[in-house]
């Protein structure tokens, strides 16, 4: 690709739209990139960078929002354009990122959106947003970011990194250069398929080790079948067939032992059970006639509470006349002690009502006062607006004088013109004439065919079309002068009107809008705060006469109700006494005695009933077990259990047995099964596995016993070496022969990826060394040479990538005098009729060497930039 024209806008140190245009430069060529520190030389890079991939180049680092100029004014807009040639076609690129600015108007900022847009001019195919135009420059180009910037570009401090990078860093360089992917994927593909199948193989044994370690092995046969591992499979599988045979044949007898011992230990049981219920019987006929006599011993005890009880019911009866006669006396004391309470609040609320009336009377005059404020309140706001328009009539006078003031100069100077164009006309007419005259031709003015002394122009003279213009131009700036005189005539009859207004209304002609603002609020706020305290006294005043009116309805609705409380009290008591003298109890300290509450009343009750229903309940059981029993004696069970002992200590040992077999030839006869099937399928895995393991090895390089050469850097490093051919021509000539470069044959380790690594042979001391040992200047030329020998094997390449522009970020200030004039005659030899070369540097010494030169001026309202071809 050739770059055609680069147009930056608000960008870097460029406050306005800035034209870079190469065709100026010649299209091809060396050419030189100067400027002060700061100016903007590399930006120039950085700006096809962003045009192309949407960041600046890699060794600026910058984030895309960050590119919007400093000195930009908001109606400049930043972006970039940059159109470029490539393989026949032309390109047009223009991007912008999205960046936050000034509003034009007003105060704070706007976001602008980030947009792109590629259009190829043969074509007139359009390109846009970010994804679809980022494919389509890797298709045209064939390289990220990262690799434009390492290969077009040999940045500033990045010498010494191109010729030190590692083999591993070059792989992902030279992947899309040389488009050595496939190989990579080969590779990628190789070690997937060899980790699923090794994984898959392991998943097997581990399936085997885990049905190998389900299976259950007897202590003794451990030793026999050995370890629990996949390489014992075929051997466990045998020994589990021959294992569950004879499994097979114990389960059967165990089968027929344990049937037998069952049947003995039912019969047995069931004597146990009959017998039990014999023992049980003659048991609970001991324990209730036991019972039986206790009861008869309480039975006085029972004949008394039935007395306490019948009293205790008579008592309850007049209990509830003595409740309430207590309750009405208590409410009585209740409604005393309230009636005192409602007289102290009473005196209360006359005291508030009192002080309520007085305050009221200090505000009464407060609503006149109130109005009398609106009212003024109302005149000042009708003349508000008559105020602001006097101040915006004031302040446009001040520019319509300026105006008219502006006008009135210009027409003098438009006057002075015309005059001075007038008198140099009329001055110069005989002139004007004269160039008409043809010799033997008669003058208009004296008729001589002879014309000797002809009359020649004044200096400067002016024409008539001049002087006619000038006359136009005073007469236009007279009329001008005259609308503005009118503008301030207009706006002066205004402002006497407003004045006039404000005279009327008893208004300084001098008060301002914010100050009658304020006397407004101020005037608003006092008639509000009158207002409220009125409201504010009338609203207490209401309250308290409500509240005394209250205290007094209830002082007197209280003494009503205790005389009533009073009388109620009364006859309760009479009720009472005369119940109790009419009852059976000889006196009220009787009648006291006998009381008891409702639940010790009917705990009374439900103690003797549980001692009467119990007492038939125990008589009718005894009855009925002495029948139960007659002919009968009790059970030696003793006997029966000891028997069921030994017959159950034999079952459980079958049982066990059993069990234990049974447990084995389950678990057994599934992992057999199991282990069978997974040894058939391991076997396919492992020898497919083995081949493809084999291969995966082969490619990453891990089978070399000399360095680590994965199949990729193999084929690249056949490529690298053509660059490192075509690097040594270059260093040849830079280094007068001094220093060859090479792949490196050995590997610094056997762990790093290696193969594209990188030594200098020095004729000074006939050995080979690793290249980052070289000094700041040879590792200039080394790199440059290694950076063209890239350029030249890319491009040699049938339908490769071409880079036709190549640029160097200063680094020519490692160099000696002899140095530099090497590396000018290489790269002005290289760059003749092929490449376009822009050297970035501030070195006096360049501008003597390069004649077409791309200088930028740093000034304070942004950079610019000037072309010398």
């Amino acid at each position: 690709m050739k770059s055609i024209r680069l147009c930056m806008s608000a960008f870097g140190p460029y406050a306005k739209e800035t034209v870079v245009d190469f065709t100026l430069l010649g299209g091809s060529g060396l050419y030189l990139i100067g400027g002060d520190t700061g100016a903007g030389k590399t930006t120039i890079f950085d700006a096809i960078s962003f045009a192309l991939y949407g960041e600046a180049s890699a060794t600026q680092g910058r984030d895309a929002r960050s590119f919007r100029s400093d000195y930009a004014t908001p109606d400049v807009e930043t972006f970039v354009e940059y159109t470029f040639s490539h393989k026949g076609k032309t390109y047009t690129i223009k991007r912008a990122p999205e960046y936050e600015r000034k509003k034009a108007r007003g105060e704070g900022t706007t976001k602008s959106v980030a947009y792109v847009e590629l259009t190829c001019e043969q074509s007139g195919e359009i390109v846009t947003g970010t994804k679809s135009v980022s494919e389509k420059i890797g298709q045209l180009i064939g390289l990220s970011k990262e690799q434009f910037g390492q290969t077009v570009m040999i940045a500033q401090g990045d010498f010494k990194k191109i010729l030190n990078a590692s083999s591993n860093e070059r792989i992902g360089l030279f992947q899309e250069i040389f488009r050595t992917k496939i190989y990579a994927d080969i590779t990628n593909q190789l070690k997937e398929e060899n980790r699923r199948l090794s994984e898959e193989k392991k998943d097997c044994d581990t399936r085997i080790v885990t049905l190998m370690l389900q299976a259950k092995i007897p202590e003794e046969d451990r030793e026999k079948v050995g370890a629990a591992e996949a390489l014992n499979c075929v051997h466990w599988i045998e020994y589990l067939k021959e294992k569950n045979e004879t499994d097979g044949k114990d389960l059967s007898v165990l089968d027929k032992k344990l049937k037998e011992t069952e049947k003995k230990l039912t019969t047995l049981t069931e004597q146990y059970t009959a017998g039990a219920l014999v023992n049980k019987d003659f048991e609970d006929l001991e324990a209730k006639k036991a019972r039986l006599e206790e009861l008869k011993k309480v039975a006085s005890d029972i004949k008394k509470k039935k007395e306490n009880l019948e009293k205790a019911v008579l008592a309850s009866e007049i209990e509830e006349l003595e409740k309430a006669y207590l309750d009405a006396n208590t409410r009585l004391l209740q409604a005393e002690k309230n009636l005192k309470e409602l007289d102290a609040g009473l005196e209360k609320a006359k005291k508030t009502a009192e002080a309520a009336q007085a305050e009221l009377k200090k505000v009464e005059d407060n609503p006149k006062k109130s109005e009398a404020l609106n009212a003024e309140v109302e005149r000042l706001q009708d003349v508000i607006s008559v105020v602001s328009d006097l101040e915006k009539s004031r302040a446009a006078k001040t520019k319509k004088e300026k105006a008219r003031d502006d006008a009135s100069t210009a027409s003098i100077k438009a006057d002075e013109e015309y005059l001075s164009c007038k008198k140099s006309y009329y001055a110069s007419i005989s002139a004007h004439v004269a160039k008409e005259l043809v010799e033997g031709e008669p003058c208009p003015v004296c008729g001589s065919k002879e014309h000797p002394h002809i009359a020649q122009l004044p200096k400067d003279s002016k024409t008539k079309e001049e002087m006619e213009v000038a006359e136009t131009n005073a007469k236009a700036a007279i009329e001008k002068l005259k609308e503005a005189e009118n503008a301030v005539k207009v706006v002066d009859v205004t402002i006497k009107e407003a004045e006039a207004r404000l005279t009327k209304q008893k208004l300084a002609t001098t008060v301002t809008f914010s100050e009658l603002q304020s006397k407004i609020a101020e005037k608003s706020e006092q008639s509000e705060a009158l207002k409220k305290a009125y409201d504010g006294a009338v609203k207490k005043d209401k309250k308290a006469q409500t509240d005394l009116a209250s205290s007094l309805s209830a002082q007197e609705n209280q003494k009503k109700h205790i005389k009533m409380l009073e009388e109620e009290a009364k006859t309760k008591k009479k009720a009472f006494e005369d119940t109790l003298g009419e009852s059976a109890f000889e006196d009220e300290k009787a009648y006291q005695s006998a009381k008891l509450s409702k639940n010790e009343r009917e705990a009374l009750r439900n103690g003797i009933d549980v001692f009467e229903k119990e007492e038939v309940s125990v008589k009718g059981v005894v009855s009925e077990l002495t029948k139960k029993l007659e002919n009968k004696s009790v059970v030696k069970l003793d006997e029966i259990e000891k028997q069921k002992d030994v017959v159950a200590a034999e079952k459980m040992v079958t049982e066990s047995a059993r069990k234990e077999v049974d447990k084995r030839f389950t678990a057994n006869t599934d992992a057999l099964s199991h282990l069978d099937a997974e040894y058939k399928s391991v076997s396919g895995i492992q020898q497919k596995w083995g081949l493809v393991d084999d291969l995966y090895k082969t490619a990453s390089g891990q089978k070399s016993q000399t360095m680590k050469l994965s199949f990729e850097a193999y084929v690249q490093q056949y490529f690298f070496k053509q660059v490192i051919a075509a690097a040594n021509k270059r260093l040849e000539v830079l280094t007068d022969g001094m220093f060859v470069l090479r792949c490196r044959e050995t590997a610094k380790n056997m762990k790093a990826q290696a193969g594209l690594d990188l030594e200098v042979f020095d004729q000074w001391t006939n050995k080979w060394r690793d290249v980052s040992t070289l000094s700041g200047g040879e590792s200039f030329k080394a790199s440059l040479a290694l950076a063209l020998g890239l350029s030249d094997v890319v491009q040699s390449r049938s339908g490769g990538i071409r880079l036709d522009s190549m640029y160097i970020d200063e680094g020519f200030g490692t160099l000696d005098e002899t140095s530099m004039e090497q590396a000018m005659r290489m790269l002005g030899s290289l760059a003749d009729g092929k490449r376009s070369i822009g050297i970035i540097s501030h070195m006096p010494e360049l501008k003597n060497r390069i004649e077409k030169q791309l200088l930028i001026k740093k000034q304070s309202g942004g950079s610019t930039i000037e072309i010398i071809s």
